[in-house]
């Protein structure tokens, strides 16, 4: 699995009978940054009431990470802290704004987590969304090294030996063995827990020229691809 946007909501719990139609959430481009790198993060403020929303003011504040660099529309921005207007809005009707930051944090941890709040504030209540964006440092992420090595075969048999280190596990596999949806049977997809060798198996139903192709990502999206040409010799019907 990659490493997945952090997406939290917090809204204020209503007095009885009061409704809150407003829907925020908050998005960055990315989930993952290095220092010097622009995360962009987008801004969605819906009414999903039944009735208008009141014109107002969304705001949104990076993290000590994080330099503002620019936001759309016109905007205020007053140190780490950005404030949009809006207008009324009609039911359905959304406000969309987007914030360009810069990671310039000094932390070397990796998998910090550098996080980001939107809020707009109501009389009685606000409605509150947050997003986190995990630092990594590239020159400590390992190259994924991956091995396919046949072992063995019986007719249209194949087994393998998939050797995987470096990355980041866990690590995720997918093998395209060119014989088509209605190919054979064996191992396709799958996940792998940590590095080491792993049995990889196929099932051609048919001699004849393929072409596999080998995809392995690691938990941060870093992919490994194996190419093989494969000839398989005819050989008697299956009883």
């Amino acid at each position: 699995m990659l490493f997945a946007v952090i997406l939290t909501f917090f809204f204020n719990m209503p007095a009885k009978g009061q409704e809150i139609p407003e829907w925020l959430r908050i998005t960055p481009s990315s989930s993952i940054a290095s220092k010097g790198d622009t995360v962009r993060v987008s801004v969605l403020l819906r009414n999903d009431g039944t009735s208008d929303i009141a014109e107002g003011t969304l705001y949104l504040e990076a993290g000590m990470e994080f330099v503002v660099k620019d936001a759309q529309p016109l905007t205020t921005i007053s140190g780490k802290t950005v404030s949009f207007g809006f207008q009324k809005l009609t039911p359905g009707e959304t406000f969309r704004a987007w914030v360009d930051m810069e990671v310039v944090t000094n932390i070397k941890l990796n998998a910090h987590a550098m996080s980001v709040k939107s809020w707009i504030t109501r009389d009685k209540y606000t409605v509150t969304a947050r997003c986190t964006i995990l630092l990594w440092a590239p020159t400590e992420y390992p190259p994924i090294e991956v091995e396919l090595k046949e072992v063995s075969r019986d007719k249209g048999t194949i087994k393998f030996k998939l050797r995987v280190h470096g990355g980041y596990p866990p690590y995720e596999y997918y093998f395209d063995w060119g014989d088509g949806e209605n190919g054979g049977i064996g191992d396709k997809k799958g996940g792998i827990g940590q590095e080491g060798d792993y049995d990889i198996e196929h099932v051609y139903l048919k001699p004849g020229e393929y072409h596999l192709n080998g995809f392995i990502n690691d938990w941060l999206g870093k992919q490994s691809v194996i190419r093989r040409r494969l000839y398989i010799i005819s050989w008697e019907d299956r009883q």
